[in-house]
């Protein structure tokens, strides 16, 4: 049996380390990320996400757009998957 509001309480609780493992993720593939990116220069950069994480697209893609110069939106994922053809151009 669990403790009403654990689960939560769980979430709230580990916030920082999920965080620290998303920065480490992004760190390890920065090059990566930065060859992608010249290689496709001219072409806008999509973040989608469902629910929560679409909130956080909806961050992400301005602040990336002003720290690139490159063009940037954010979609829901089930745009992308239902109206690919109007946001992948």
């Amino acid at each position: 049996m669990t403790v009403a509001g654990q689960f939560s309480w769980t979430e709230i609780t580990t916030q920082g380390e999920s965080w620290q493992c998303a920065i480490d993720a992004s760190v390890a593939l920065r090059d990566k990320l930065l060859t992608l990116m010249e290689s496709n220069r001219g072409r806008a950069v999509v973040f989608t996400g469902c629910g929560s994480t679409f909130c956080l697209a909806q961050y992400a893609a301005p602040f990336f757009q002003m720290v690139t110069g490159r063009d940037c939106r954010a979609v829901p994922a089930s745009e992308l998957l239902l109206q690919t053809d109007t946001i992948v151009l």
